[in-house]
């Protein structure tokens, strides 16, 4: 049998997709579980941003033992070593010793593997580019899109503060015209930044299906997309990139 043949387990399925960055991993949940969890989506994303603090790898996907414990302390959940032994014992579905995002979201809504694969729209756990729905394929590319420019602007407004920050510390004329330069920059509203959001907003509502074409709808995208453009929208220049934290 070729490679190209050969037929994955659910369980290999799953720990695929477990092994794919935090921000996949829940928009996969997010997919299979719109329609019943919707009213979880904050908890959901709470949890991935849970997740995100505490590993410090660039494309993160799993905790270990100790950061687990600290994560499921942070959710209340606070166990003994044994219990808690217990409890990863049973999240690990795939029995490697750490926790995936993906794990905990099934225990935590007291889901199963099999489930997961069924209740996903159809390609989603193994292409998690693929979307079923042609027309919401175009709306989603032209939304990320438009977050991307949101995203831009306030790197463009970061870089610039950066800049006058440092001629400000020069004195003289210079200093002076950098410093009212960079007061204007941090008290004004941010115009550009303004009209990028409300660009994106629409952009990410386009996504919603329309009556007739509600099969197959990545909703977790157009869910994350929301959140990632209601904390932008707490971005201030006086504040600088905090937001990102929070």
């Amino acid at each position: 049998m070729s490679a190209s043949a050969v037929v994955l387990s659910n369980l290999d399925r799953f720990s695929n997709a477990a092994k794919r960055p935090y921000v996949q991993q829940s928009i996969i949940f997010v997919n299979a579980y719109w329609n019943e969890l919707e009213d979880k989506s904050d908890d959901i994303y709470q949890h991935l941003q849970g997740f995100k603090k505490l590993d410090f790898a660039d494309a993160g996907c799993d905790l270990d033992e100790f950061y687990s414990h600290k994560f499921l302390e942070t959710c209340g959940e606070t166990l003994t070593a044994l219990e808690l032994r217990n409890a990863l014992r049973e999240i690990d579905v795939n029995q490697d010793h750490r926790m995936s995002l993906l794990e905990y979201l099934i225990f935590k809504y007291h889901k199963t593997v099999d489930e997961l694969i069924a209740d996903s729209p159809k390609g989603s756990i193994d292409d998690l580019d693929y979307v079923p729905n042609p027309e919401q394929q175009q709306q989603l590319l032209k939304a990320k899109e438009a977050l991307a420019a949101v995203q831009a602007e306030i790197a463009k407004i970061e870089k610039q503060r950066a800049e006058l920050e440092a001629k400000s510390k020069l004195g003289g004329v210079r200093g002076n015209m950098a410093k009212q330069e960079l007061f204007a920059l941090l008290n004004n509203d941010p115009t550009e930044l303004n009209a990028a959001l409300i660009t994106a907003e629409a952009a990410v509502r386009r996504c919603l299906p329309t009556k007739k074409a509600k099969e197959g709808v990545m909703y977790g995208e157009i869910w994350y997309m929301n959140k990632e453009i209601e904390e932008l929208k707490k971005y201030r220049p006086k504040g600088g990139l905090k937001y990102l934290d929070a």
